[in-house]
């Protein structure tokens, strides 16, 4: 899967937990990577439910992978989605 569809599939599965991102892509900047609009002259909307916000008191490193401790308090596939999301 190329990178463009890999952000696609993130960023759908992120909607379906009930996150929402509109016009938005991520790509390299003069920074390193980043969220760039797709259309600048559009606004960009991009929101993280409080339901969907992880504590760094539930986080752990485990073999270099970010992980939700208790995943008990998110929607399904929620863990799985978050430890992926995090490299990217």
């Amino acid at each position: 899967m190329d990178s463009t569809a890999a952000w696609n599939a993130l960023l759908e599965e992120f909607c379906s937990f009930g996150g929402t991102a509109n016009n938005v892509i991520q790509r390299e900047g003069n920074f390193g990577l980043g969220l760039f609009p797709i259309d600048s002259s559009q606004p960009v909307e991009l929101r993280t439910p409080k339901h969907l916000l992880v504590s760094t008191d539930n986080l752990e490193l485990l073999n270099g992978a970010v992980i939700i401790k208790d995943a008990s308090s998110y929607p399904d596939r929620f863990s799985e989605w978050y430890t992926n999301f995090q490299p990217d």
